[in-house]
Protein backbone atom coordinates (compact mmCIF):
# COMPACT_ATOMS: atom_id res chain seq x y z
CA UNK A 1 0.00 0.00 0.00
CA UNK A 2 1.00 3.40 -0.96
CA UNK A 3 1.15 5.75 1.55
CA UNK A 4 1.33 9.67 0.67
CA UNK A 5 0.72 12.34 3.55
CA UNK A 6 -0.85 15.13 1.96
CA UNK A 7 1.07 18.32 1.84
CA UNK A 8 1.21 21.91 0.79
CA UNK A 9 4.54 22.58 -1.36
CA UNK A 10 6.24 25.95 -1.06
CA UNK A 11 7.78 27.64 -3.69
CA UNK A 12 9.94 30.69 -1.80
CA UNK A 13 12.86 29.09 -2.97
CA UNK A 14 12.18 29.73 -6.93
CA UNK A 15 11.80 33.12 -6.97
CA UNK A 16 14.84 34.03 -4.36
CA UNK A 17 16.97 34.62 -7.20
CA UNK A 18 17.15 36.84 -9.90
CA UNK A 19 16.11 35.34 -13.20
CA UNK A 20 15.10 31.94 -12.66
CA UNK A 21 13.16 30.09 -15.06
CA UNK A 22 10.79 27.54 -14.11
CA UNK A 23 7.81 25.74 -15.94
CA UNK A 24 5.70 22.54 -15.82
CA UNK A 25 7.39 19.82 -17.57
CA UNK A 26 5.78 16.68 -18.39
CA UNK A 27 6.17 13.11 -16.51
CA UNK A 28 5.26 9.30 -17.29
CA UNK A 29 3.01 7.67 -15.58
CA UNK A 30 3.90 4.92 -12.93
CA UNK A 31 2.35 2.35 -15.19
CA UNK A 32 2.77 3.11 -18.64
CA UNK A 33 -0.74 1.22 -20.60
CA UNK A 34 -0.44 2.81 -24.15
CA UNK A 35 -2.90 0.37 -25.59
CA UNK A 36 -5.64 1.59 -23.05
CA UNK A 37 -7.16 4.96 -24.60
CA UNK A 38 -10.95 4.41 -24.26
CA UNK A 39 -11.80 3.64 -20.51
CA UNK A 40 -15.29 3.43 -18.42
CA UNK A 41 -15.06 4.24 -14.77
CA UNK A 42 -17.38 2.59 -12.02
CA UNK A 43 -18.04 4.17 -8.80
CA UNK A 44 -16.62 3.62 -5.88
CA UNK A 45 -17.38 0.71 -3.59
CA UNK A 46 -17.86 2.61 -0.40
CA UNK A 47 -17.60 5.95 1.27
CA UNK A 48 -18.20 8.74 -1.16
CA UNK A 49 -17.96 5.95 -4.26
CA UNK A 50 -19.99 8.29 -6.57
CA UNK A 51 -17.59 11.47 -5.62
CA UNK A 52 -14.57 9.11 -5.84
CA UNK A 53 -15.21 8.46 -9.68
CA UNK A 54 -16.79 11.67 -10.56
CA UNK A 55 -13.62 13.43 -9.66
CA UNK A 56 -11.48 10.94 -11.04
CA UNK A 57 -12.99 11.13 -14.69
CA UNK A 58 -12.49 14.83 -13.69
CA UNK A 59 -8.92 14.65 -13.04
CA UNK A 60 -8.31 12.42 -16.51
CA UNK A 61 -10.08 15.20 -18.32
CA UNK A 62 -7.87 17.82 -16.90
CA UNK A 63 -5.16 18.46 -19.77
CA UNK A 64 -3.05 20.40 -17.45
CA UNK A 65 -2.77 18.00 -14.64
CA UNK A 66 -0.24 19.43 -12.13
CA UNK A 67 0.79 22.58 -13.59
CA UNK A 68 -0.91 24.32 -10.06
CA UNK A 69 1.10 24.72 -7.19
CA UNK A 70 0.76 26.50 -3.69
CA UNK A 71 3.34 29.63 -3.35
CA UNK A 72 3.97 31.75 -0.30
CA UNK A 73 6.47 34.22 -0.37
CA UNK A 74 9.51 34.48 2.16
CA UNK A 75 7.66 38.13 3.04
CA UNK A 76 4.28 36.63 3.41
CA UNK A 77 2.84 39.13 1.01
CA UNK A 78 1.31 36.04 -1.54
CA UNK A 79 -0.11 33.32 -0.17
CA UNK A 80 -2.12 31.10 -2.64
CA UNK A 81 -2.49 29.09 -5.66
CA UNK A 82 -0.65 29.57 -8.62
CA UNK A 83 -0.32 27.94 -12.61
CA UNK A 84 3.33 27.10 -14.07
CA UNK A 85 3.67 27.53 -17.08
CA UNK A 86 4.22 24.97 -20.13
CA UNK A 87 7.08 25.36 -22.28
CA UNK A 88 6.89 22.09 -23.99
CA UNK A 89 5.17 21.71 -26.78
CA UNK A 90 3.08 18.83 -27.77
CA UNK A 91 2.51 17.59 -24.35
CA UNK A 92 -0.86 16.94 -22.42
CA UNK A 93 -1.89 14.80 -19.75
CA UNK A 94 -5.19 14.25 -21.00
CA UNK A 95 -4.59 10.87 -22.88
CA UNK A 96 -7.92 9.12 -22.05
CA UNK A 97 -11.35 8.79 -23.89
CA UNK A 98 -13.77 8.52 -21.23
CA UNK A 99 -17.25 6.36 -21.84
CA UNK A 100 -20.14 8.29 -20.68
CA UNK A 101 -22.06 6.38 -17.77
CA UNK A 102 -25.02 6.30 -19.21
CA UNK A 103 -23.73 4.49 -22.24
CA UNK A 104 -22.57 2.14 -19.36
CA UNK A 105 -25.87 2.10 -17.63
CA UNK A 106 -27.54 2.03 -20.92
CA UNK A 107 -25.98 -1.21 -22.11
CA UNK A 108 -26.39 -2.83 -18.75
CA UNK A 109 -30.32 -2.11 -19.33
CA UNK A 110 -30.06 -3.71 -22.57
CA UNK A 111 -27.97 -6.62 -21.76
CA UNK A 112 -30.26 -6.49 -18.60
CA UNK A 113 -27.06 -7.60 -16.69
CA UNK A 114 -27.88 -5.76 -13.29
CA UNK A 115 -30.54 -4.30 -11.87
CA UNK A 116 -29.05 -3.13 -8.97
CA UNK A 117 -27.17 0.26 -8.74
CA UNK A 118 -23.57 -0.86 -8.08
CA UNK A 119 -22.64 -2.48 -10.99
CA UNK A 120 -20.17 -5.54 -10.29
CA UNK A 121 -16.72 -5.87 -12.20
CA UNK A 122 -17.92 -8.95 -14.06
CA UNK A 123 -20.82 -7.23 -15.70
CA UNK A 124 -18.92 -3.88 -16.21
CA UNK A 125 -16.18 -5.95 -18.47
CA UNK A 126 -19.00 -7.72 -20.39
CA UNK A 127 -20.80 -4.35 -21.35
CA UNK A 128 -17.22 -2.94 -22.03
CA UNK A 129 -16.17 -5.16 -24.15
CA UNK A 130 -19.66 -4.20 -25.81
CA UNK A 131 -19.03 -0.77 -25.64
CA UNK A 132 -15.13 -1.66 -27.24
CA UNK A 133 -12.97 -0.04 -24.32
CA UNK A 134 -9.64 -1.23 -23.51
CA UNK A 135 -9.70 -0.71 -19.89
CA UNK A 136 -12.69 -0.75 -16.78
CA UNK A 137 -11.53 1.40 -14.15
CA UNK A 138 -13.24 0.16 -10.71
CA UNK A 139 -12.55 0.55 -6.82
CA UNK A 140 -13.13 1.36 -3.48
CA UNK A 141 -12.99 4.07 -1.15
CA UNK A 142 -13.21 4.81 2.90
CA UNK A 143 -12.93 7.29 4.79
CA UNK A 144 -11.48 7.95 8.46
CA UNK A 145 -12.55 11.52 10.62
CA UNK A 146 -10.12 12.37 13.89
CA UNK A 147 -10.59 14.90 16.44
CA UNK A 148 -8.80 15.94 19.50
CA UNK A 149 -8.32 18.32 21.57
CA UNK A 150 -5.17 19.37 23.32
CA UNK A 151 -3.13 22.58 25.20
CA UNK A 152 -6.10 24.60 24.31
CA UNK A 153 -5.85 23.38 20.53
CA UNK A 154 -8.37 21.18 18.18
CA UNK A 155 -7.75 19.00 15.78
CA UNK A 156 -9.81 17.49 12.81
CA UNK A 157 -8.57 15.21 10.58
CA UNK A 158 -9.75 13.41 7.50
CA UNK A 159 -8.07 10.58 5.95
CA UNK A 160 -9.36 9.15 2.14
CA UNK A 161 -8.24 5.85 1.60
CA UNK A 162 -8.59 4.81 -2.16
CA UNK A 163 -8.14 1.60 -3.79
CA UNK A 164 -7.97 1.80 -7.83
CA UNK A 165 -8.16 -2.05 -9.98
CA UNK A 166 -7.97 -1.53 -13.79
CA UNK A 167 -9.62 -4.52 -15.74
CA UNK A 168 -9.12 -5.88 -19.15
CA UNK A 169 -12.94 -6.15 -21.01
CA UNK A 170 -12.05 -8.87 -22.95
CA UNK A 171 -10.36 -11.33 -20.17
CA UNK A 172 -11.17 -9.96 -17.06
CA UNK A 173 -7.81 -10.00 -16.20
CA UNK A 174 -6.51 -7.24 -13.27
CA UNK A 175 -3.93 -4.85 -15.43
CA UNK A 176 -3.03 -2.75 -12.40
CA UNK A 177 -4.08 -2.04 -9.18
CA UNK A 178 -2.90 0.78 -6.58
CA UNK A 179 -3.67 2.32 -3.12
CA UNK A 180 -3.55 6.05 -2.11
CA UNK A 181 -4.14 7.74 1.23
CA UNK A 182 -4.45 11.11 1.72
CA UNK A 183 -5.02 13.06 5.04
CA UNK A 184 -6.37 16.50 4.95
CA UNK A 185 -6.34 18.41 8.79
CA UNK A 186 -7.41 21.18 10.52
CA UNK A 187 -6.04 22.42 13.45
CA UNK A 188 -7.09 25.93 15.62
CA UNK A 189 -5.63 27.34 19.00
CA UNK A 190 -7.43 30.18 18.86
CA UNK A 191 -10.84 29.80 19.32
CA UNK A 192 -11.71 30.27 16.22
CA UNK A 193 -14.33 27.88 13.66
CA UNK A 194 -12.91 24.57 12.65
CA UNK A 195 -13.49 23.68 9.03
CA UNK A 196 -16.26 21.34 8.19
CA UNK A 197 -15.35 17.52 8.01
CA UNK A 198 -17.24 17.91 4.52
CA UNK A 199 -14.72 20.49 3.66
CA UNK A 200 -11.68 18.37 4.67
CA UNK A 201 -12.89 15.11 3.24
CA UNK A 202 -13.60 17.28 -0.40
CA UNK A 203 -9.99 18.44 -0.13
CA UNK A 204 -8.32 14.57 0.37
CA UNK A 205 -10.76 13.31 -1.87
CA UNK A 206 -9.21 15.48 -4.37
CA UNK A 207 -5.74 15.11 -3.96
CA UNK A 208 -6.35 11.49 -3.85
CA UNK A 209 -8.29 11.06 -7.03
CA UNK A 210 -5.36 13.19 -8.57
CA UNK A 211 -2.56 10.04 -7.31
CA UNK A 212 -4.86 7.66 -8.87
CA UNK A 213 -5.24 9.71 -12.03
CA UNK A 214 -0.91 10.03 -11.94
CA UNK A 215 -0.93 6.47 -11.79
CA UNK A 216 -1.85 5.48 -15.20
CA UNK A 217 -1.82 9.10 -16.62
CA UNK A 218 0.95 11.30 -17.13
CA UNK A 219 1.18 14.54 -14.93
CA UNK A 220 3.35 18.15 -15.02
CA UNK A 221 5.79 18.46 -12.69
CA UNK A 222 7.22 22.16 -11.62
CA UNK A 223 10.93 22.17 -12.52
CA UNK A 224 13.01 25.22 -11.51
CA UNK A 225 15.94 25.82 -13.95
CA UNK A 226 18.47 27.22 -10.74
CA UNK A 227 20.89 28.82 -13.44
CA UNK A 228 24.25 29.23 -12.15
CA UNK A 229 25.99 32.55 -12.13
CA UNK A 230 28.58 33.21 -14.34
CA UNK A 231 31.72 33.66 -13.09
CA UNK A 232 34.41 34.74 -15.92
CA UNK A 233 34.67 38.31 -15.64
CA UNK A 234 35.27 39.10 -19.22
CA UNK A 235 31.33 37.64 -19.54
CA UNK A 236 29.82 39.68 -16.53
CA UNK A 237 27.63 42.01 -19.56
CA UNK A 238 26.62 39.56 -21.80
CA UNK A 239 25.43 36.95 -18.42
CA UNK A 240 23.79 40.26 -17.41
CA UNK A 241 21.85 40.69 -20.32
CA UNK A 242 20.63 36.84 -20.40
CA UNK A 243 19.27 37.84 -16.76
CA UNK A 244 17.37 40.11 -18.26
CA UNK A 245 16.31 38.27 -21.42
CA UNK A 246 14.85 35.76 -18.69
CA UNK A 247 12.78 38.67 -16.57
CA UNK A 248 11.30 39.15 -20.06
CA UNK A 249 10.80 35.58 -20.62
CA UNK A 250 13.15 35.13 -23.89
CA UNK A 251 14.49 32.16 -22.47
CA UNK A 252 15.75 31.60 -26.47
CA UNK A 253 17.37 35.38 -26.49
CA UNK A 254 18.71 34.03 -22.96
CA UNK A 255 20.15 30.51 -24.94
CA UNK A 256 21.83 32.34 -27.72
CA UNK A 257 24.05 34.47 -25.44
CA UNK A 258 25.07 31.36 -23.11
CA UNK A 259 25.84 29.68 -26.33
CA UNK A 260 28.10 32.92 -27.04
CA UNK A 261 29.55 32.52 -24.01
CA UNK A 262 30.81 28.79 -24.48
CA UNK A 263 31.80 29.32 -28.13
CA UNK A 264 34.34 31.69 -26.93
CA UNK A 265 35.07 29.65 -23.61
CA UNK A 266 35.34 25.73 -24.16
CA UNK A 267 35.56 25.34 -20.41
CA UNK A 268 32.61 27.77 -18.97
CA UNK A 269 31.14 24.61 -17.54
CA UNK A 270 28.33 27.37 -15.56
CA UNK A 271 27.18 28.60 -19.49
CA UNK A 272 26.57 24.40 -20.42
CA UNK A 273 24.73 24.10 -17.94
CA UNK A 274 22.62 27.24 -17.84
CA UNK A 275 21.60 26.14 -21.93
CA UNK A 276 20.93 22.29 -20.69
CA UNK A 277 18.47 23.81 -17.81
CA UNK A 278 16.22 26.04 -20.80
CA UNK A 279 16.67 22.67 -22.54
CA UNK A 280 15.24 20.68 -20.48
CA UNK A 281 12.52 23.16 -19.75
CA UNK A 282 11.32 22.90 -23.02
CA UNK A 283 11.96 19.12 -23.47
CA UNK A 284 15.35 18.98 -25.97
CA UNK A 285 16.60 16.28 -23.46
CA UNK A 286 18.83 14.54 -25.66
CA UNK A 287 20.66 18.05 -26.58
CA UNK A 288 20.24 19.05 -22.77
CA UNK A 289 22.79 15.66 -21.66
CA UNK A 290 25.01 15.91 -24.43
CA UNK A 291 25.77 19.49 -22.75
CA UNK A 292 26.11 18.56 -19.28
CA UNK A 293 28.13 15.49 -20.59
CA UNK A 294 30.62 18.53 -21.48
CA UNK A 295 30.25 20.26 -18.31
CA UNK A 296 30.57 17.02 -16.44
CA UNK A 297 34.13 16.09 -17.82
CA UNK A 298 35.24 20.39 -16.75
CA UNK A 299 33.24 19.28 -12.97
CA UNK A 300 31.84 15.72 -12.52
CA UNK A 301 31.06 16.33 -8.68
CA UNK A 302 29.01 19.34 -9.94
CA UNK A 303 27.70 18.69 -13.02
CA UNK A 304 27.64 14.49 -12.48
CA UNK A 305 24.35 14.49 -11.11
CA UNK A 306 22.54 16.95 -13.10
CA UNK A 307 23.87 15.04 -16.01
CA UNK A 308 22.47 11.50 -14.70
CA UNK A 309 19.18 13.66 -13.68
CA UNK A 310 18.67 14.75 -17.57
CA UNK A 311 19.30 11.35 -18.50
CA UNK A 312 16.84 10.30 -16.53
CA UNK A 313 14.06 13.13 -18.16
CA UNK A 314 15.54 11.31 -21.38
CA UNK A 315 13.81 7.79 -20.42
CA UNK A 316 10.98 9.96 -19.37
CA UNK A 317 10.23 11.13 -22.85
CA UNK A 318 10.78 7.91 -24.33
CA UNK A 319 7.64 6.25 -21.68
CA UNK A 320 6.15 9.79 -23.18
CA UNK A 321 6.49 9.08 -26.96
CA UNK A 322 4.70 5.49 -26.54
CA UNK A 323 1.69 7.42 -24.92
CA UNK A 324 1.88 10.14 -27.83
CA UNK A 325 2.57 13.27 -25.64
CA UNK A 326 6.37 13.16 -25.62
CA UNK A 327 7.75 17.34 -26.08
CA UNK A 328 8.06 18.14 -29.62
CA UNK A 329 11.81 19.61 -30.82
CA UNK A 330 12.29 23.23 -30.00
CA UNK A 331 14.92 24.94 -31.94
CA UNK A 332 17.52 26.82 -30.36
CA UNK A 333 20.27 29.28 -31.78
CA UNK A 334 23.83 27.76 -32.08
CA UNK A 335 22.49 23.77 -30.87
CA UNK A 336 23.48 20.90 -33.00
CA UNK A 337 20.09 18.51 -32.68
CA UNK A 338 18.09 19.02 -35.86
CA UNK A 339 17.44 21.75 -38.02
CA UNK A 340 18.34 25.42 -36.26
CA UNK A 341 16.22 28.29 -36.91
CA UNK A 342 15.67 30.64 -40.23
CA UNK A 343 14.06 32.88 -38.89
CA UNK A 344 14.00 35.76 -36.32
CA UNK A 345 11.77 38.42 -34.85
CA UNK A 346 13.43 42.10 -34.06
CA UNK A 347 12.41 42.74 -30.58
CA UNK A 348 9.96 45.50 -29.43
CA UNK A 349 7.09 46.65 -31.27
CA UNK A 350 6.53 48.29 -34.14
CA UNK A 351 7.07 51.81 -33.42
CA UNK A 352 10.67 50.50 -33.16
CA UNK A 353 14.09 51.00 -35.66
CA UNK A 354 16.88 49.09 -35.37
CA UNK A 355 19.95 49.75 -37.51
CA UNK A 356 20.93 47.60 -40.13
CA UNK A 357 24.18 47.88 -41.45
CA UNK A 358 26.02 47.31 -44.70
CA UNK A 359 28.65 44.84 -42.89
CA UNK A 360 28.80 42.95 -39.63
CA UNK A 361 30.06 45.71 -37.72
CA UNK A 362 28.42 48.69 -35.53
CA UNK A 363 30.63 51.24 -37.36
CA UNK A 364 29.61 50.01 -41.00
CA UNK A 365 27.35 51.98 -42.98
CA UNK A 366 23.32 51.75 -41.62
CA UNK A 367 21.61 50.86 -44.95
CA UNK A 368 18.10 51.13 -43.42
CA UNK A 369 16.00 50.54 -40.35
CA UNK A 370 13.46 47.95 -39.53
CA UNK A 371 10.49 47.66 -37.51
CA UNK A 372 10.13 45.89 -34.02
CA UNK A 373 8.52 42.99 -33.69
CA UNK A 374 9.12 42.02 -37.45
CA UNK A 375 9.74 38.63 -38.89
CA UNK A 376 12.48 38.34 -41.10
CA UNK A 377 14.51 35.52 -42.76
CA UNK A 378 18.21 34.39 -41.68
CA UNK A 379 20.57 34.54 -44.33
CA UNK A 380 23.88 33.95 -42.21
CA UNK A 381 25.12 34.13 -38.59
CA UNK A 382 28.43 35.47 -37.80
CA UNK A 383 29.09 35.99 -34.53
CA UNK A 384 27.12 38.86 -32.80
CA UNK A 385 25.50 39.43 -36.38
CA UNK A 386 22.87 38.30 -38.01
CA UNK A 387 22.66 39.01 -41.74
CA UNK A 388 19.35 39.03 -42.83
CA UNK A 389 17.10 39.22 -46.15
CA UNK A 390 14.93 42.58 -46.67
CA UNK A 391 12.50 44.11 -49.02
CA UNK A 392 13.44 44.09 -52.61
CA UNK A 393 15.52 41.01 -52.52
CA UNK A 394 18.43 43.39 -50.32
CA UNK A 395 20.28 42.03 -46.58
CA UNK A 396 21.55 43.74 -44.32
CA UNK A 397 23.30 42.96 -40.95
CA UNK A 398 21.18 43.34 -37.66
CA UNK A 399 22.94 42.73 -34.31
CA UNK A 400 21.75 39.79 -32.38
CA UNK A 401 21.27 42.33 -29.23
CA UNK A 402 17.81 43.40 -31.49
CA UNK A 403 16.14 40.20 -32.36
CA UNK A 404 14.49 37.07 -30.60
CA UNK A 405 15.61 34.12 -32.45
Amino acid sequence: MKIITLTLLLFAATVTLKAQLGGAILKSPEKVMPNIKKIAVLDFEGDNGKQAADLLITQFMDNTRGTRYYYSDALGLYDGWRQSKIYQQGTSSAIHSIVERSELEKVLSEQRLSSSKLITDAEATKAGKILGVDAILSGTSKKNEYSSSQDGCSLRQVKIILTLKILDPNTGQVLGITTVEKISENKECKGGAQMAFTDLADAAMKNATKALADYISPYYVYYNTNLKKIKVKEEKDKAKKAQDLLENGDAHGAYSLYKDIYDRDAYNAEALYNMSQILILYGNYDLAVELLGKASEIDDKTYGPELNAAKAWQEEKKKLEQLGVAPQSVSFSGNNSGSSTNKLTTRGGKGDRYDVHKEANASSEVTTKVPGNTPFDIVEIKGEWILIKLLGGKQGYISKDNVKL
